[in-house]
């Protein structure tokens, strides 16, 4: 058994040399191998342009080339050993990793794009292409990621993209429309822009050469379109003519472009159009507004004059100012103002001119004395305003002369007739105040005695009681005339204030009553009023006293005896009354109620007992009651219903406001 076990550990150890033996040659095999392929390995990394490194399933970086490490500007000793994600930064949205990985998953070749940052701060674009590389069992033991400098590439895409934004860009914002067309057969190659806005037809009509560009031409203008002669340095030629839209209407248009010979030796025409509608319209109105203002200052009425800054020289002058003046054009542009201005104006002048130079004033205005060429005076009404350039230079001035001199010489024949009428108005001031003195009083003693006498007249002498009468009668009609005459100048005058106060409406009635009372008792006719005795008026007293003394005395001259008058107040609103004094007598015809309130007509009709009268009793009454901003008119009864039920006579009605306290 000894011998047997001694035996075996001998075969064993004999065996294990020999394994040892074959195990050491293998590695030195391998390990030979191993040199032999890195060196191949090497040698093939560094002779490829593009940065190439080796990674292992670890994505630890075990091989860099030269090329890298220049592109990087990293050492090598700062990747090998080193995760390919902590070394390469600015990895794209899909992080290089995941490539890395799914190569050594899947075995097949993957690429990607991203940007890195070198240690300078450039930016680089990328394109990486990563390969598996296969063991003697095919599988994946590391991958050879190639990567490409595209920066150029890059930025040339950008840079056309960029061109192409802004060229869309163009297309989309661009008013007016480009083409390209065979010169001679105007079919279009290329057409785009605001063609439905400026012609009405649509992109599609034109393509599908449902309509031309030659059809919607003005048929005026078409023959413009034959015209071939180019600039010959631009090479550019540019038609301006009409387009008839689809809608019918016409749009002025600029065609400007240019001509190219294609490889198939045909003439091509390209161009931009734009629509210069407004600007035609606009140059239009320039061109009328020329002409009308040419016109206007040729045939204006008012003398019109340009003049130098420098030398003060006349440079241009209108038909009037000829007129004015009496001097030809060709004369007047060799003088100044100065020339034929009267010696006193010249020195303001001289001044006037100075602040306009100055620039503190803008402009002067002033009557000023000229003479004529045949030397007699001319009186100007002058307006002179400095003109300045776009600097504010001083650069021409322009004057205009309106001839006064048929005015001056009108205002002073005036000023004269002022001065008379101004005698005249004090001479008749100086009348009426004598009559007021000097008539007044003899009246008030004719009054007082004919009264007297009346009262102390017997009763069987009839016929002096009546010629009594008729004095005291006459007496107190020419006596209110004589109040009606002074109460109407003073206020023609100006001299009569309205002075509005709290007024008792019935009060001033009844003191109006108790003056007439003799004239309505001799015709037996009874004053009666509708007014409430708390009734305030905003009213002068005076003036209110007169329009109820002549409205009233109206009444009694036109009622019959035995007949009624009644003065009424009706609430008109909230803030007014209507005041109405209303008769039963004869009325008034309408032909004479057109008279009435006229100072133009000298109208008076006898009363119902032969009264007579002036009619400036109503005239006072209206301007009295203008003055309280109110209107007076007249009604027939027969015509209107009124409080009295009176189917005859006349009503006459003014307003006047409530008085608040």
């Amino acid at each position: 058994m000894c011998s047997a076990t001694k035996n075996s550990t001998e075969k064993i150890k004999l065996l294990q040399n020999k394994i040892n033996s074959l195990e050491a040659k293998v590695k030195q095999f391998k390990e030979k191998n191993k040199f032999h392929n890195y060196d191949l390995l090497n040698s093939i990394f560094m002779g490829i342009s593009d940065p190439m490194y080796l990674i292992d399933k670890k994505l630890n970086i075990l091989m860099v080339n030269d090329t890298l490490v220049k592109f990087q500007k990293i050492s090598k000793d700062e990747m090998l050993g080193k995760k390919c994600y902590s070394v390469f930064k600015n990895m794209p949205a899909e992080c290089p990793e995941c490539y890395m990985r799914r190569v050594f998953k899947t075995g097949k070749k993957e690429v990607f794009e991203n940007t890195i940052t070198t240690k300078k701060g450039d930016t680089k674009f990328i394109e990486t292409s990563v390969y598996p590389v296969f063991n003697h069992s095919n599988k994946v033991k590391s991958t050879i990621a190639i990567a490409r400098d595209i920066t150029q590439v890059k930025e040339a895409e950008i840079t056309l993209k960029k061109s192409e934004a802004q060229y869309r860009t163009f297309l989309q914002n661009f008013d007016g429309i480009s083409y390209q067309t065979h010169t001679k057969s105007f079919k279009p190659i290329f057409i785009h822009g605001k063609i439905k806005e400026i012609t009405g037809y649509s992109l599609k009509n034109f393509q599908d050469h449902l309509v031309s560009w030659e059809q919607i031409v003005h048929p005026d203008d078409r023959n413009k379109l034959d015209d071939f002669s180019f600039d010959k340095k631009t090479n550019t030629t540019e038609k301006i003519y009409r387009i008839i839209r689809k809608d019918g209407t016409i749009r002025w248009v600029s065609d400007r472009s240019n001509y190219i010979e294609s490889d198939d030796k045909n003439v091509i025409t390209s161009g931009i159009i734009h629509d210069i509608t407004a600007t035609k319209l606009a140059q239009e109105a320039i061109f009328d507004n020329e002409r009308k203002f040419r016109l206007i200052y040729e045939t204006s009425a008012i003398g019109i004059v340009n003049s130098s800054v420098k030398d003060f020289k006349i440079q241009n002058v209108n038909q009037k100012f000829v007129e004015i003046f009496g001097y030809t054009k060709d004369e007047l542009y060799n003088m100044t103002f100065a020339d034929f201005t009267h010696p006193k104006e010249l020195q303001d002048d001289k001044e006037k001119l100075k602040q306009l130079l100055e620039g503190k004033i803008d402009e002067f205005h002033k009557e000023k004395k000229y003479f004529h060429k045949n030397g007699s005076l001319i009186w100007g009404n002058v307006t002179v305003k400095l003109i300045r350039d776009e600097n504010g230079k001083p650069y021409y001035m322009i004057a205009t002369v309106e001839d006064i001199t048929e005015q001056k010489k009108a205002n002073d024949i005036l000023k004269k007739s002022e001065q008379k009428l101004k005698e005249l108005v004090a001479t008749k001031d100086k009348l009426f105040s004598i009559i007021a003195h000097d008539l007044k009083s003899p009246f008030n003693t004719i009054l007082g005695f004919t009264e007297l006498l009346l009262n102390e007249a017997k009763p069987e002498n009839k016929k002096t009681t009546e010629i009594l009468e008729i004095l005291n009668q006459s007496a107190h009609n020419t006596y209110r005339l004589l109040e009606n005459l002074l109460e109407w100048s003073i206020n023609q005058s100006g001299m009569r204030i309205y002075n509005p106060q709290k007024t008792n409406l019935l009060e001033s009635i009844n003191y109006t009553f108790s003056l007439l009372k003799k004239s309505a008792s001799n015709k037996k006719i009874k004053l009666k009023t509708s007014v409430n005795k708390n009734l305030f008026v905003k009213a002068d007293p005076d003036m209110l006293n007169t329009i109820l003394r002549n409205l009233i005395s109206n009444a009694l001259k036109f009622t019959l005896p035995g007949g009624n008058i009644l003065i009424q107040a009706i609430a008109e609103g909230t803030n007014k009354t209507l005041i109405s004094v209303i008769d039963d007598g004869i009325g008034i015809n309408k032909e004479d109620s057109k008279k009435l309130f006229r100072v133009d007509i000298n109208h008076s009709t006898k009363g119902t007992n032969n009264e007579s009268g002036t009619g400036l009793g109503l005239i006072l009454c209206k301007e009295f009651v203008e003055k309280h901003n109110s209107k007076i008119w007249f009604r027939n009864n027969k015509d209107s219903k009124n409080i009295a039920g009176f189917k005859t006579g006349a009503n006459f009605n003014f307003t006047l406001e409530n008085w608040r306290d």
